[in-house]
């Protein structure tokens, strides 16, 4: 399903959260997002799961359903955080829900998948960015396999000449090797995303922010939401392709960021604004929709037929013909190439955690030591590389509950050692 409606309103909404969550840490093992987090798990925690309020009478009975909607976008971000990817996922359905905002397929959806046939996605990707200076790949903010995906064709574009990653709100470009700080941005408080973050800078991309100097001040001539995408579009550009330089871009974002054509509301978005400034055509690819949900009344309604769904395999696409492949949903014909993840990625594997851990990352389990379990309630568990702080952002994090078999870590190779912060 597709949050149009939060796509510019996550974004003022994240200005203030991050707010709220980067006061002083008086204390290091308190996470500076926490009382953040607490505060939203008890407004809307106890109908983040269980109503859903599916009819438009139903949602029209309740006076603060649009709040509640928010909310649960903002519960769904800050779960990610934790390592909840199961309830991040809920809360952000549930709001989609109160939103009325749930998928409905079309008959061109149907038509786009006649004779489309599954390919490996990032073997795709690669070879049509061959011919591409500027690559663009969206995520949804609440799904951690998403910027797995992301991290991974970063590693694959850097092979053939990619030299600038360009991230959505990362507002203070890491040096390599050292920590992810909080500062770095506000989805750096994601360890997935962290780790994307960590690679990218290692591997010798030069990251650049291109959300900070949007923040600043509005001016109020423009609505924000174009305010917005025509200034990331000046700083993208500006720091990569003008001023003689003709480095290739990968251009990491969230959602519509990455389309090339106005959605239904006529809104214009990067990509386009991009393509009117440079006058490059980007290879746009859309991430953010075809992955399995906790429920599937949840899912994008043609998710359960499309072909290779029902593998144990990897992320791919659907190729129509040479340079076509199939988009469905809100981006078709607006973008170039979408990405499908098979119902096992996201279903419980290795360690009790998602399949993508391992079938994607080849990541292992560690058991969190038993001294760290809670004795009652829940807690956020952590693993640390052995050189960082826990000021930094943590290779993993569990959400583990009392009474409940624990999942592992998923860890790469290397020191850590483990940390509760409540």
């Amino acid at each position: 399903m597709q949050l149009s409606w939060c796509r510019s309103a996550l974004y003022v909404m994240v200005l203030g959260w991050q707010a709220m969550a980067g006061a002083a840490e008086a204390d290091p093992l308190t996470w500076r997002w926490t009382p953040t987090w607490r505060t939203l798990e008890a407004a809307v925690g106890q109908y983040a799961q269980a109503q859903r309020w599916r009819t438009p009478a139903q949602r029209e009975a309740v006076a603060d359903m649009n709040k509640r909607a928010t909310d649960l976008a903002a519960l769904g971000t800050y779960r990610v955080f934790t390592g909840d990817e199961a309830g991040a996922m809920r809360a952000m359905d549930a709001s989609a829900v109160m939103r009325g905002e749930t998928a409905a397929s079309e008959a061109a959806d149907l038509t786009a998948l006649d004779g489309a046939e599954p390919v490996e996605a990032l073997a795709a990707i690669v070879e049509e960015a061959r011919s591409h200076q500027i690559v663009m790949l969206n995520e949804a903010h609440h799904v951690q396999m998403n910027r797995a995906f992301g991290m991974l064709l970063a590693r694959e574009l850097k092979k053939i000449g990619f030299e600038v990653l360009a991230f959505e709100a990362v507002y203070q470009a890491p040096a390599p090797g050292a920590p992810i700080l909080g500062k770095a941005g506000f989805y750096a408080r994601d360890p997935q995303l962290a780790n994307f973050l960590r690679e990218a800078g290692a591997n010798g991309w030069r990251i650049i922010s291109y959300d900070n100097e949007i923040e600043q001040s509005d001016n109020g001539k423009v609505p924000f939401q174009l305010w917005r995408e025509t200034t990331a579009a000046q700083q993208i550009l500006k720091k990569s392709i003008k001023n003689g330089r003709q480095q290739k871009v990968f251009i990491y974002a969230g959602y519509s960021h990455i389309a090339e054509q106005p959605d239904r509301k006529g809104q214009t978005w990067l990509a386009r604004l991009i393509k009117q400034s440079s006058g490059i055509d980007p290879l746009t690819i859309d991430q953010s929709g075809f992955f399995a949900h906790p429920e599937p009344e949840d899912e994008q309604p043609l998710y359960a037929q499309i072909p290779g769904i029902g593998t144990s395999g990897l992320p791919f696409v659907l190729k129509r013909g040479a340079h076509s492949y199939a988009v469905l949903g809100d981006y078709a014909g607006r973008v170039d190439m979408q990405v499908f993840f098979p119902r096992a990625l996201s279903a419980p594997g290795v360690g009790g955690r998602s399949g993508w851990r391992s079938t994607l990352l080849g990541l292992t389990p560690r058991a969190i030591p038993a001294a760290l379990l809670p004795a009652n309630g829940q807690r956020v568990v952590s693993a640390f590389k052995k050189n960082e702080t826990v000021a930094a952002t943590p290779v993993d994090s569990v959400l583990v509950e009392a009474g409940k078999t624990p999942p592992s870590f998923m860890l790469p190779p290397g020191d850590f050692y483990f940390r509760v912060k409540q």
